[in-house]
């Protein structure tokens, strides 16, 4: 069936305008003389009727009847439609009126809410009054008193509130948070985690409960709880394993710590597949290949662990690189260990680490002019703690300027590092590489990167 052009969907356009404009006269004109030919037919043919009833007598011409029955109908229909809408006034008031309230207890939840994360506690309690005024049995009332009493240090209060929203099939995951909050709150570790476990059990994709739980499970070492927890947090984002799933890198670094608690095990074969798996998803995470290069030592394949070494330094220059790579084959010939640091570093010689490496190997060669020449440009800039120290030594061992090696030494205390194991959200600085960060609680976000720091004034020469 065709719909005319006046109600099919589309933009209206003048031309169209103009049809409908038409056809709406069209149709008036059709009305008009439907209603003429109608009265010129009652006028032409008026009729009679007669009606006795009940000793009632009534004549009248049949198109005077028919106005009166309709003008009847009309009656009726509009004492109907009053009657409706009369019956509907109460119903109307209370709607609006409650309509109101929702609106205003939602506005006064809101400012209650905002008031205990801001630390205003009368504000806070003042909209918790007026919400439990309007809607006393509601949830959001319910979790601003939990939220205030905890603001208070009311911790009873607000672990029952809290308890009363877990038993709620609704708001299971408010209660669970909540509780989870006062125990973090009370360092009660074993609650955090039950909490937390509930979330994940109940298929809570949020990161206070996977977030909460994966560094928990890994300090604890319980490796394959977190190893599911990871993979059921990746896959509902539908990126596992994929390039672009950002949570790799959080796997690489908990199948590097499981490897680095097997080999405390003893379970060198079982590590060495921990870290492979490490690798093929993050290949630059140095501690990773720090360990398959140890296990390949350990199994008589040095010259496989110092290609994979040296791979590694090309990309990311690091002191345990360095040491590790000396150890092999080490004779302990100052010379020798020279030389091997030059091999070592010949790919990125301009690299702070590479410098370092090299002035250390010299110091220890007591090649006092080659150690100078690696350091000079370390100095002129911002002399790391490490640079400091070994400045001094040289001083020490050149000059016998103890004098100023001492306040070389002075400088190192106070020198923050330009490259420090530091977690990539908090910034925090490490002494080791953890898949932990222990100030802020992140996963897999340690790295050897530079700090930021001011200049430090340097000692006179």
């Amino acid at each position: 069936m065709r719909w005319p052009r006046w109600v099919r969907p589309g933009p209206a356009t003048p031309a169209t305008r103009k049809d409908e404009a038409m056809t709406r006269f069209l149709l008036f004109l059709l009305f008009t003389a439907l209603l003429v030919g109608v009265a010129v037919g009652l006028a032409n043919n008026p009729g009679a009727l007669t009606v006795d009833w009940i000793g009632w007598h009534l004549e009248t011409t049949a198109s005077l009847s028919l106005v009166a029955l309709l003008i009847l109908i009309g009656v009726i229909l509009l004492v109907y439609r009053l009657y409706g809408g009369v019956r509907r006034l109460p119903g109307f008031f209370g709607r609006g009126l409650h309509e109101r309230r929702l609106k205003r207890a939602g506005l006064l939840l809101g400012e209650g809410l905002a008031a205990v994360r801001g630390g205003d506690l009368p504000l806070a309690r003042k909209a918790l009054r007026e919400v439990e005024r309007l809607l006393p049995d509601a949830v959001g009332a319910q979790l601003l008193a939990a939220e205030t009493a905890a603001a208070q240090g009311d911790t009873e209060k607000a672990r029952d509130m809290f308890n009363a929203l877990r038993e709620n099939p609704k708001f299971r995951a408010v209660g669970r948070r909540g509780l989870m909050d006062l125990a973090q709150a009370a360092g009660d570790e074993d609650t955090v985690l039950a909490m937390a476990r509930e979330g994940v059990a109940a298929g809570v994709t949020a990161p206070w409960a996977s977030g909460t739980l994966l560094p928990i499970l890994v300090r604890r070492g319980q490796w394959e709880e977190a190893m599911m927890v990871l993979g059921r947090w990746s896959g509902r984002a539908g990126r596992s394993g994929r390039a672009d799933d950002p949570q790799r890198y959080v796997k690489a670094a908990l199948l590097t710590a499981q490897a680095r608690h097997v080999i405390a095990l003893g379970a060198p074969a079982q590590a060495q597949r921990l870290v492979q798996q490490a690798l093929m998803l993050d290949p630059g995470l140095i501690e990773a290949t720090l360990i398959a290069a140890r296990l390949l030592l350990a199994e008589g394949k040095g010259r496989k662990a110092q290609q994979m070494l040296e791979a590694l330094w090309r990309s990311q220059p690091q002191p345990d690189i360095a040491e590790l790579y000396l150890s092999i084959d080490d004779d302990g010939d100052p010379l020798k260990r020279l030389q091997r640091v030059e091999t070592l570093v010949a790919s990125t010689p301009e690299a702070p680490q590479s410098r370092i490496a090299l002035a250390r190997a010299a110091l220890a060669a007591r090649l006092w002019g080659q150690a100078r020449q690696a350091l000079d440009p370390l100095v002129r800039v911002k002399p790391s703690p490490e640079v400091c120290r070994l400045v001094a030594q040289l001083e020490e061992g050149e000059n016998q300027d103890l004098a100023l090696a001492n306040q070389w030494l002075l400088h190192a205390l106070s020198a923050e590092p330009d490259e420090a194991w530091t977690c990539e959200r908090c910034g925090t600085t490490h002494s080791r590489w953890d898949p932990v960060c222990s100030s802020c609680g992140a996963l897999g976000t340690i790295g050897w990167r530079r700090t930021t720091r001011p200049a430090l004034p340097q000692p006179d020469a």
